[in-house]
């Protein structure tokens, strides 16, 4: 397994990836909580009602994660690709 090193050089590791993909299940995490604020502020008698910036920016950061998460597949799968 002399050669398999060989391109590495030429694009990230397969452990910066998985680095990548694990902070972006992170913030996948951190989006689920944002989502459910308006539900957990009427269980504590708040009112709390998301405009349209609030799931804009809920939408564009969707975006911005999965296109992440596409770039760490993809280079994943085909790590020779650049």
């Amino acid at each position: 397994s002399e050669g398999h090193s060989a391109h590495e050089p030429f694009g990230m590791s397969h452990a910066t990836y998985q680095a990548k993909w694990t902070e972006c299940m992170q913030e996948l995490m951190e989006q689920v909580q944002i989502e459910y604020l308006p539900a957990e502020a009427a269980e504590n008698g708040q009112s709390f009602q998301p405009g349209f910036q609030h799931y804009a920016l809920l939408y564009i950061k969707y975006l911005q994660i999965y296109k992440k998460l596409e770039d760490c597949h993809n280079q994943m799968v085909h790590p020779q690709k650049r």
